[in-house]
């Protein structure tokens, strides 16, 4: 059973509020709420943040009002949410459909909108749609606590790469996915099933119908290779791809570049091949040791690594796994890889 701390405005909330009271104990769960808040020997902002800090669960339910602003010139509810953030909750977020918004209240949204640390944000139009919606996060919340660690995850996909045929050495881009909680797949279906999983892979941009795939065989998973690409379909649902993702160009140092426009175009469609409603998302680049995150530069330049790395990898649990989510972590991801295999030039 959780403690789940409930942040909003107060006035003109109250249905709201009575709402998440009821999703929350529906679920077994124990609402934290400021009108349940006896007498304390201090003032209620220092009582609601006390509250934060102490519950599993940070819950919030932002609607057309910024509220009340503490003497530090925030409302409570975004003095809160920071709170649950520097304390490394599990953040809740819903968001209410209104035409209009105060000015700090839409900022405040996009404070929210813009943290990575796996908010789950939904938004709702009704008492109802409301109630749903915070059953359903924290259904996804008891899913990842279920989840098995990041560092089981890599381990598998360290497994599959390591079982490969062939010794990689050029530059390559790695997607990998594991559902959660984790579900056993057949396959012996996929693999009678492979002309369609090529041609969904064809659609989604990660490889090419004239390029044709040869099969690969395996006691623990199934997939294809076409052209420089591979994908494995693994027996514990887990789906791995990758490629060269260096473009050809006719310049000498051409072969060096992976266009950070091209990783987003593969990493995105790797999305679409993916059925599975929440769990691991991975990204990584391996064998960097003379390659760059940039465009092809206009003809021929000297290049300067900015680190010595040669390996860049990124994991995130989503819960849900939705497209908008998936991509601004996709973007995220190759922001860090722009810099971290950053390309300069002298000129």
């Amino acid at each position: 059973m959780a403690r789940v701390f409930v942040s909003s405005v107060v006035k003109g909330m109250e249905e709201y509020r009575h709402v998440a009271r009821e999703a929350i104990t529906t679920m077994g769960h124990t609402p934290v709420m400021f009108e349940d808040f006896s007498a304390k020997p201090y003032s209620s902002e220092q009582a609601c943040l006390h509250e934060v800090e102490q519950s599993d669960i940070y819950l919030v339910i932002a609607g057309q009002d910024y509220g009340h602003e503490t003497p530090e010139g925030l409302s409570v509810t975004q003095a809160e949410f920071r709170a649950a953030k520097a304390a490394n909750k599990s953040i809740l977020a819903f968001i209410q459909q209104v035409d209009a918004r105060d000015e700090r209240q839409q900022q405040f949204l996009s404070e929210i909108e813009a943290y990575q640390g796996g908010v789950f944000r939904a938004s709702f139009s009704s008492a109802l749609k409301l109630n749903n919606e915070i059953i359903k996060a924290l259904r996804s919340i008891e899913t990842m606590s279920q989840a098995i660690t990041e560092d089981d995850f890599k381990a598998r996909i360290t497994t599959v790469l390591e079982g490969r045929h062939s010794y990689q050495e050029e530059p390559e881009l790695i997607m990998a996915f594991l559902p959660q909680p984790e579900r056993m797949v057949d396959i012996v279906t996929i693999e009678q099933e492979m002309d369609d999983q090529f041609g969904l892979l064809c659609q989604a941009g990660m490889t090419r119908f004239r390029d044709g795939y040869e099969l690969l065989d395996h006691a623990n998973w199934t997939g294809i290779t076409s052209g420089e690409n591979s994908v494995h379909f693994c027996a514990d649902g887990m789906i791995l791809f990758a490629c060269n993702p260096i473009q050809p160009n006719d310049g000498f140092l051409g072969s060096h570049f992976a266009p950070p426009a091209q990783i987003a175009s593969i990493a995105k469609g790797f999305r679409h091949i993916i059925s599975a409603q929440s769990g691991f998302a991975h990204m990584a680049m391996h064998h960097m040791e003379s390659s760059y995150v940039a465009d092809p530069p206009q003809g021929a330049s000297l290049t300067l690594r900015m680190s010595g790395d040669h390996e860049a990898e990124f994991s995130h649990l989503f819960t849900p796994l939705t497209e908008g989510t998936y991509n601004n972590w996709v973007d995220h991801c190759i922001n860090r890889l722009s810099r971290i295999f950053r390309y300069n030039s002298d000129q």
